[in-house]
């Protein structure tokens, strides 16, 4: 059973992976998707499918993955834009 915290956050994370933030941010790093699945654990098809919107990442999976984008898009602020294209 999910807790309500997680719920919530489930909720806001899967809005955050509608919106293209993911692979904006992956992409911005120079980080391929094998990278970023490797990190979540999970496959590179499942991070494809989630930044294509055909399917939602469900469970732990989700909150990892929101996790490691939400890491991901505070390292980029902090770059200047010369360093990632």
């Amino acid at each position: 059973m999910t807790a309500p915290s997680d719920l919530h956050e489930l909720a806001q994370g899967r809005v955050l992976i509608r919106s293209g933030v993911p692979r904006a941010v992956r992409k911005k790093l120079g980080l391929s998707l094998a990278e970023v699945a490797a990190s979540v654990g999970v496959t590179r098809s499942s991070v494809l499918r989630w930044e294509t919107g055909e399917t939602a990442p469900r469970s732990a999976a989700a909150l990892r993955y929101v996790a490691e984008i939400r890491r991901l898009r505070r390292l980029a602020a902090r770059m200047p834009d010369e360093v990632t294209g």
